[in-house]
């Protein structure tokens, strides 16, 4: 009776096994490790691109109730202008991300294809995973390399009173 049922439970998990393996995943993008930074990337800017306008309307409306003539219509001009120009870069920042994460998803698929035929190369690709992990390391260091706050000057040594050397009187010349 063990023995039967035993059989019977290996039967089946090798036949969900063997049906398994041929399945073809229609969505291979979400084991890819790129496209989902990608996508962290891209809601990132978008999260930065509604901050900013969020930015710009409390920056226009501070524009609007400055009073005349006191100085302060400048600094609120500049604010709007920038904050403008930040739209702006957001805005094409955003746009660039979902450009890449569309490309990403169309060669992920058509890698994903190559690793079902037989002499296929390996999905997802092991080596090109480390490789991104590399250069995107490199890169968000490359943007603090001037933020390391300076070093301390070299220490005097501490030196008790008069056992200091006193400096060697100049020799006298003739």
């Amino acid at each position: 009776m063990k023995n039967t049922v035993f059989y019977s439970f290996l039967s089946i998990f090798l036949i969900f096994t063997a049906v398994s393996c041929k399945k073809k995943d229609s969505n291979p993008e979400k084991s890819d490790v790129i496209y989902t930074d990608l996508l962290t990337e891209v809601e990132i800017a978008r999260k930065n691109l509604e901050d900013e306008k969020k930015q710009n309307e409390r920056v226009k409306k501070e524009l609007l109730e400055v009073v005349p003539q006191t100085g302060q219509i400048k600094n609120a001009q500049k604010r709007v202008f920038e904050s403008e120009n930040n739209i702006q870069t957001y805005s094409q920042q955003l746009r660039y991300l979902e450009i890449k994460a569309e490309q990403r998803k169309h060669y992920v698929h058509q890698r994903y294809e190559e690793s079902l035929r037989s002499g296929g190369r390996e999905w997802p690709d092991v080596k090109e995973n480390e490789d991104y992990a590399i250069r995107m390391k490199l890169q968000r260091e490359k943007l603090n390399w001037g933020k390391e706050k300076p070093k301390d000057p070299p220490k005097k040594e501490n030196v008790p009173r008069g056992t200091q050397k006193e400096p060697a009187a100049p020799a006298p010349s003739h």
